[in-house]
């Protein structure tokens, strides 16, 4: 839609007396319409995350063994249109103190200054920068992920499906990536190598949100 499709659509019977020498000159104007139609396509596109039915987990190699953890506190945002994805992303800030692993020895090593290192880094946060539909349910997200005041890109596939429930919308995606630890620094004091903990990990996404039908 052209901006003076736009004043039309907004003002139908007076967008005529804002032309001069057939130049729109009123900006205010322009603007306010930009932003009038702006905030009925956000709210349309924005969903409200469930925490309680979404979970961020990880998984890594520890003396052999694959054990599982998770994140109790992250705090996410997420826009998204399969009719639009180029508006669409989704983005999370993880409070990296929360991490449970049920072994308290190994969540505070977690916490210590080999791994998050949190009392300077207390945060995590990841960004798509794009979102491109594969097949069927199937999508791909290049995004950013930034942890130790380290940021990367990384790749994320995730299916993502879209049903009605009790009078609202719901969006359930579930995907994974795969990221080195080395290459986000975490790799200090006896965790050099990999003899004790592996090199990758497995970071595992499940998303519930809803919005108005």
């Amino acid at each position: 839609m052209t901006p003076l499709q736009l004043i039309k659509r907004v003002w139908p019977k007076s967008w005529h007396r804002i032309k001069f020498n057939g130049v729109i000159l009123c900006k205010g104007i322009l603007i306010c319409a930009l932003a009038i139609v702006g905030k009925n396509t956000l709210a349309f596109d924005s969903w409200q995350v469930d925490p309680a039915q979404s979970s961020l987990k990880f998984r890594a190699i520890q003396e052999g063994n694959e054990i599982e953890g998770r994140f109790e506190r992250f705090d996410s945002r997420l826009f998204f249109d399969k009719n639009n994805l180029e508006q669409s992303y989704f983005e999370v800030t993880i409070d990296l103190n929360s991490v449970n692993s049920d072994v308290p020895d190994r969540d505070d090593l977690l916490r210590s200054v080999d791994f998050f290192n949190i009392i300077t880094w207390p945060e995590a946060r990841f960004r798509t920068q794009t979102i491109t539909h594969l097949k069927d349910d199937l999508y791909r997200a290049n995004a950013s992920l930034s942890i130790r005041n380290i940021t990367l890109p990384i790749q994320f596939d995730f299916t993502l499906v879209i049903k009605e429930e009790n009078q609202q919308k719901v969006l359930l995606g579930e995907g994974s990536a795969l990221l080195d630890r080395f290459e986000f620094d975490m790799a200090h004091g006896d965790f050099t190598g990999t003899d004790t903990v592996g090199a990758k990990i497995r970071v595992l996404v499940k998303i519930r949100a809803t919005r108005p039908r």
